[in-house]
């Protein structure tokens, strides 16, 4: 029964995300699963229907964000960050705004259930005190040995100069904790049955949401195991374990079938060569890429492609 609310849930967060050009995560109070309470996303992130509905709203997925969490000791300084915020809702229970130690700006609105709060809802990226954001990312980049200026470039591509009214802002974003809150009373009976929640899965969960958001920015590039190993701080068999078992695939396939989806969209609205779709969609071999994209269609491209635009235009 949550899924219809969860899908009208996800409907309403884009919405607002577009039309205020908002990028908006819902967080876990893990705190409160630490003492062995019931953990909202937790449990949606074990369903693999909710969890689609869900991944857009999961990470702090801007570039900026995404280039800070490649460093280990900053990876832990957003946990620690989040941490803080439920830490001083708990003295005081109202809609906050800030900035993060690595100088984002955003909205943070409590999602309250029996007068506790399981998750929050973050809604950014601004940026209204320039000086205070620039000596931050400067101390940023002394410290850990990153690129002052390939900080400061990700930083301004991700952010927003001007911050949208506020009273507008969180009523919002309060009418979707309501949603969250609602859809939160329906799956309780159900998070206490199946399982107590530790830290370990929250963790486990944690890190599967970068590794899916990881491949999603990057896999037109020539990604590997590797490369998501480093970026999520765990060796390379903790990744392949929690993926394959979370999502009943393994990574090569999954980062596959998105290049094969989006190949899809070129072979049928676009007259491009096979080879120059290969190269886009993140295939250095066109003759692989053929292989790949016949054992998930059971058609080369090429039929594919003729079988698809004599079906468009049979209905055009």
């Amino acid at each position: 029964m949550y899924q219809n609310e969860l899908r009208i849930l996800s409907k309403y967060l884009s919405y607002i995300s577009s039309v205020h050009n908002l990028q908006i995560t819902i967080t876990d109070n893990f705190l409160k699963a630490e003492r062995k309470a019931g953990s909202f996303t937790d449990f949606l992130f074990a369903n693999e229907s909710s969890r689609e509905i869900l991944q857009p709203f999961l990470v702090h997925n801007n570039s900026y964000c995404m280039q800070i969490k490649s460093n280990r000791i900053l990876w832990d300084r957003c946990i620690r960050y989040k941490e803080c915020i439920f830490k001083k809702l708990e003295n005081n229970i109202s809609t906050l705004y800030g900035m993060c130690h690595a100088g984002i700006e955003e909205y943070v609105v409590p999602v309250l259930y029996k007068g506790n709060i399981i998750a929050i809802i973050h809604a950014g990226s601004f940026c209204t005190n320039e000086d205070k954001s620039r000596k931050r990312i400067k101390k940023i980049s002394r410290k850990y040995k990153i690129s002052e200026k390939s900080l400061l470039s990700t930083y301004f591509a991700s952010v927003k100069k001007v911050k949208p009214n506020e009273n507008e802002i969180t009523t919002l974003l309060n009418v979707a904790a309501v949603c969250i809150s609602s859809i939160y009373s329906y799956i309780e009976p159900m998070i206490n049955d199946v399982h107590e929640n530790s830290k370990a899965e929250h963790k486990e969960n944690y890190v599967l949401m970068h590794i899916i958001e990881y491949i999603k920015q990057n896999y037109r590039s020539d990604i590997t195991i590797n490369d998501i190993s480093r970026f999520c701080h765990c060796s390379r068999s903790y990744i392949s374990h929690i993926f394959t078992k979370n999502m009943n695939q393994n990574i090569n396939s999954f980062i596959n079938s998105l290049r094969i989806e989006e190949a899809k969209v070129y072979l049928i609205n676009t007259n491009l060569s096979i080879k120059i779709i290969s190269d886009r969609v993140g295939f250095n071999d066109p003759n692989y890429f053929s292989k790949v994209f016949t054992s998930f269609t059971g058609l080369s491209p090429k039929e594919y492609r003729k079988q698809n635009k004599q079906l468009s235009f049979n209905q055009s």
